[in-house]
């Protein structure tokens, strides 16, 4: 029997930013970094917009949640980063959407609901689209003066099914198949 038929992924869906969108997360990233001296910074590679967190799946699963994604069929997303925010119990610091923009909440909910047709249910009560910028955020978040955000232009036209795969330098981000919007 091959060992490998059984091994669990840790999966998620995700928008990935563009090279543009990305630098300028980054660039804010690091203007908060001074401030929060202990929190651990989101790599460049590992920044993504998730839309739906699957968590441990096997190749079987992991093969029907990739057929149900390519029947999604949802126009190109565009939407604005443009808070940021702060979740406690996973110690989390993120940026976000003041308002989700329609394109956005769409992708979510049809990609929802293609991946029902597989036995997934959703785990959050209330979706709150962000790009985690810093994770082990101790300190309180509401006591810091944290710097405003300019308004960071997202856009994708492809969503993808990303492997969480944990190493020695920290979790790393593996793109495993990516769906075309539009």
């Amino acid at each position: 029997m091959n060992s490998t038929a059984h091994k669990l992924k840790r999966l998620f869906f995700a928008l990935q930013p563009d090279a543009s969108c990305q630098q300028q997360i980054l660039d804010y990233q690091q203007q908060c970094q001074a401030l929060l001296p202990l929190a651990k910074a989101t790599t460049a590679n590992n920044l993504h917009l998730t839309l739906h967190f699957i968590g441990q799946a096997d190749e079987a699963y992991a093969e029907s949640l990739q057929q149900a994604a390519a029947r999604v069929v949802a126009p190109e997303v565009k939407f604005m980063l443009d808070r940021h925010g702060y979740f406690k119990k996973p110690k989390i610091f993120w940026l976000g959407c003041k308002q989700p923009d329609k394109s956005l909440l769409q992708l979510h909910q049809q990609l929802g609901l293609a991946l029902q047709n597989c036995g997934f249910t959703e785990q959050y009560a209330s979706y709150v689209p962000h790009v985690s910028l810093f994770r082990k955020f101790n300190t309180g978040y509401q006591a810091i003066q944290m710097p405003a955000v300019n308004a960071i232009s997202f856009t994708a036209n492809r969503f993808v099914l990303m492997e969480s795969i944990s190493t020695a330098h920290g979790v790393q981000y593996r793109p495993i198949q990516s769906y075309t919007l539009g």
